[in-house]
């Protein structure tokens, strides 16, 4: 769906510049023969007609220009799929070695403040790596990534971010979700 759609946005935007291009190229035939009618003592009368062929055929370039970018500035940002599978699997790459990086940095030492976003990071790891356990499609992490996280990075591929970072979730309005905070421990006690 994304491809024909890609496909009829592009085909839009390229007749859209033709017709800009086009009505460009009037305007600077018309102030062309503009000059030349004033610079020429037979045909000075001439001048005001085609001065008026310009300013016309101007009206018409910036309309063609605003339509044309309108429509490729569409095209720039709709959705385009067509390198999923690949971007699927380098960022199925990056989030194991991320995963593994944050797990040993914890393993040196264990005490140390995480966010709870990277203690979940840590926990899945742990329980699917290194005990060799499956990821319970039911648990809230496999649920977070792949609802906020690995897909919609994967479906853009335009972030610079790493599948491992904490996100902010908007759950409605202003509204956010605290889960990439760090907590204190008396927050915790609270909580």
């Amino acid at each position: 769906m994304f491809k024909k759609d890609r496909a009829r946005l592009k085909s839009e935007a390229e007749k859209q510049e033709q017709s800009y291009r086009l009505a460009a190229a009037e305007v600077d035939a018309a102030e062309q023969a503009a000059e030349a009618a004033k610079q020429s003592p037979g045909f000075s009368n001439q001048e005001p007609f085609w001065r008026a062929k310009a300013q016309e055929a101007s009206s018409r370039r910036d309309e063609a220009y605003d339509t044309w970018r309108r429509t490729q500035a569409r095209l720039d940002t709709a959705a385009d799929d067509s390198d999923l599978l690949t971007n699927m699997q380098t960022y199925d790459k990056w989030l194991l070695e991320d995963a593994e990086l944050i797990y040993k940095w914890h393993k040196e030492d264990p005490n140390k403040r995480m966010r709870p976003h990277y203690a979940a990071i840590v926990a899945a790891y742990e329980e699917v790596v290194v005990n060799g356990k499956v990821l319970a499609e039911t648990s809230d992490l496999y649920k977070f990534f792949s609802t906020y996280v690995h897909d919609s990075l994967v479906g853009f591929a335009t972030d610079n971010t790493r599948t491992t970072d904490p996100r902010v979730l908007y759950i409605g309005g202003d509204h956010k979700e605290k889960y990439a905070a760090v907590q204190t421990d008396k927050q915790l006690e609270v909580a």
